[in-house]
């Protein structure tokens, strides 16, 4: 099975990642409203989280912004944000990254590791209730969105590694050999994605717009495993008791996955793909 870069380098490179990124950001219309996602104007709206006055803080702008990429934070926690001392301490990791730093170059590491205060930050979020790992990610990257992946369960599926996506992503663009960076700008001038938009976003959207119909959550799975193993006891019990009859035997259902290691892109299209396996991660 191919690595999980090979399957991003592939989605990036592929003809249809222009024609989502045209569709997701509505670019070559005269405003966003041309797009149906809402989530086209997570990095741009009230100027962005990283504008010069507000880039150490949270403001109401960065907490309505999560809200156009479908997660919300709970309104008791949106209070200790933006007025008591949890975006006081949040600002306080905020001014050690520099917004212009970005994920890949060097020393970027450092603030993503454990112990770096981008970890730091996200764990201060995470520990709130009602904000989980995802929308923890998200209120992070609307305020460093060059460093901080937005990364959902979605994402989370495709790149199928166990370690702490942000250094392994780091890792990955870091290395020329992988060639995900250059695929990015390639990508970049083929759609002609403004300046604003981040790589990181790029490679998010491209991602998400590729997998979101395949993707099987984690709760539809586990459902679709007890019926299946209902099924299955059934049919044991009626084997078991001479009640099993040719009419109401399941016809085996095998597939050939020697297609699917010929291209990466082969995997996104089986929608229940092994990929789907969602936990929650050790770190953002």
């Amino acid at each position: 099975m191919p690595g999980s870069a090979d399957i991003l380098v592939a989605i990036v490179d592929d003809d249809r990642a222009v024609l989502d990124l045209e569709t997701y950001f509505a670019l070559g219309s005269p405003t966003a409203s041309g797009s149906r996602f809402t989530g086209g104007r997570f990095e741009r709206l009230g100027g962005g989280g990283g504008h010069a006055q507000t880039k150490d803080r949270f403001v109401a702008d960065d907490l309505i912004a999560v809200t156009l990429l479908s997660v919300q934070v709970p309104p008791p926690i949106a209070i200790q944000i933006l007025e008591g001392d949890l975006g006081r301490d949040l600002s306080a990791q905020l001014r050690l990254i520099s917004t212009d730093i970005a994920i890949g170059a060097e020393g970027a590491d450092r603030l993503l590791d454990n112990g770096g205060p981008a970890n730091k930050a996200w764990g201060l979020l995470k520990a709130c209730d009602g904000v989980g790992w995802v929308t923890a990610g998200k209120l992070l990257a609307r305020k460093r969105p060059k460093l901080i992946p937005v990364y959902d369960h979605v994402v989370q599926c495709v790149r199928r590694s166990p370690d702490s996506f942000w250094l392994w992503l780091h890792r990955h663009l870091a290395d020329e050999e992988t060639g995900l960076r250059a695929a990015l700008h390639r990508l970049r001038r083929r759609a002609n994605v403004p300046a604003d938009i981040s790589d990181l976003r790029i490679l998010d959207v491209a991602v998400w717009m590729r997998h979101r119909n395949d993707h099987v959550p984690w709760g539809v799975r586990r459902r679709r495993a007890r019926i299946a193993a209902a099924r299955c006891s059934r049919r044991v019990s009626q084997a078991s008791t001479g009640q099993e009859s040719p009419g109401n035997r399941s016809k085996p259902r095998f597939r050939s996955r020697s297609e699917a290691r010929s291209s990466p892109l082969k995997i996104l299209t089986e929608g229940t793909s092994p990929g789907c396996r969602i936990a929650e991660p050790v770190a953002a």
